[in-house]
């Protein structure tokens, strides 16, 4: 990362510290200090100046936020599509988590066409089944995205470990860089995919979705009891044919509120039409 001339890293007096990366051809990071000015100055800088718009870039001001850098996948000529990688641990919400998990769904999962991974994930989208092992298939997808974006910080996100109560989807914990035997956990996050359908096409019961999501709930609170963490989520994927995430939770607002854990849905919808009809 380059910083502005007269910064040695960690910015200087009166200036904050904003810098781009971009990806050139030869697949390698060129850092570039930008010039002065607002967002929209710098990233025209970048797009008119550079002619580089188009490139994958992470863009990083701390005069804004120094504890998280923005990855443009499509280039900063696109900036409504980005990433917030974050880089204190310290800071990491329950708001951060779903604002990552949020754009997961957005960019890999709502469709069949949002994605490669997302068309594995249905076994005959024409008739909104989806494969059997679909849990673990949004559980791959997930941790390529939780990876990523809290890879740049200290935190490690961990897949189907299990405990005393079972076996959990997500746990994210920190190692202390002064004294490495120390860890804070941080989260668990448990995920729940809700089916019409199983793989081979027959008809999952109404109330086997209700039990899903409330099995979930008590996975989530026990796993964070467990392992002493901070937060807990339930992450629910309605691949139903009529996906409906407001009823699909609503059974267990009041007592997820009453457990503190954060409880999620987002509908995964079998082809794009359906996407737009919703």
């Amino acid at each position: 990362m380059c910083h502005p001339e007269g910064s040695a890293g960690t910015g200087s007096p009166g200036r904050s510290l904003t810098s781009v990366r971009l990806r050139s051809q030869a697949h390698r990071a060129t850092g570039i200090a930008l010039p002065d000015g607002g967002d929209a100055d710098r990233f025209n800088y970048v797009i008119e100046k550079l002619g580089m718009g188009s490139r994958p870039a992470i863009y990083y001001d701390a005069s804004q936020d120094d504890s998280v850098m923005r990855a443009y996948p499509h280039g900063l000529a696109d900036p409504d599509t980005f990433d917030d990688l974050s880089l204190n641990a310290s800071e990491l919400s329950l708001e951060h988590i779903k604002k990552m998990l949020d754009g997961a769904h957005s960019r890999l999962l709502i469709t069949p066409t949002a994605s490669d991974l997302a068309r594995d994930l249905w076994e005959d989208k024409g008739k909104s089944i989806p494969i059997g092992l679909a849990e673990k298939g949004v559980q791959k997808i997930l941790h390529a995205v939780l990876a990523s974006s809290l890879g740049f910080g200290s935190i490690v996100v961990r897949q189907e470990g299990t405990s005393e109560m079972g076996r959990y989807d997500f746990f994210l914990e920190e190692q202390d860089p002064v004294h490495p035997s120390v860890w804070t956990h941080h989260a668990v996050l448990e995920l729940k995919v809700l089916k019409s359908f199983t793989e081979s096409g027959n008809p999952v019961p109404a109330a086997s979705n209700v039990d899903a999501v409330t099995d979930g709930l008590d996975q989530a609170d026990k796993y964070r009891k467990d392992h002493s963490c901070r937060m807990a989520a339930l992450c629910c994927y309605d691949m139903r044919k009529a996906p409906d995430v407001s009823g699909a939770i609503a059974h267990e607002l009041d007592r997820a509120k009453a457990l503190d854990v954060a409880i999620w849905a987002w509908p995964l919808y079998s082809t794009a039409q359906q996407a737009r009809r919703a």
